[in-house]
């Protein structure tokens, strides 16, 4: 198959590559089908609506994995690292707190200044 491509005077349409030649490749009808439904479900109302609580949801766990370093426990032992996980979360709600006081407020640039309220 090879020999055929790189003989090929329309090679540079079909492919970049210098050597090899173009590759292929082809689902499973039943693959294919099922991805292209999930697709055509991904436009509707509905599912905007479902992926938007999902959305919310994955922001908050990725704020409190890079900034608060959720990702692994510094204790061991399930009682303290739930104690972590709690306190994280209440650190979360805090700064989202803030964050919502300092726009809706006259608070200036520092969150501290915002507790003092």
């Amino acid at each position: 198959m090879s020999c055929h491509c790189l003989t090929c005077p329309v090679r540079s349409q079909c492919t970049r590559s210098k050597v090899n030649p173009r590759g292929l490749t082809l689902m499973i009808r039943e693959d294919y089908e099922a991805l292209a439904n999930a697709r055509i479900r991904q436009t509707t109302a509905e599912f905007k609506q479902q992926y938007s609580l999902r959305s919310g949801i994955e922001g908050t766990i990725s704020q409190g994995v890079r900034g608060f370093e959720l990702r692994q426990s510094r204790y061991i032992g399930l009682a303290k690292t739930r104690l972590q996980h709690i306190l994280t979360a209440a650190a979360i709600n805090k700064r989202e707190n803030l964050c919502l006081a300092r726009r809706s407020s006259s608070c200036s640039n520092s969150y501290f200044s915002c507790l003092k309220k």
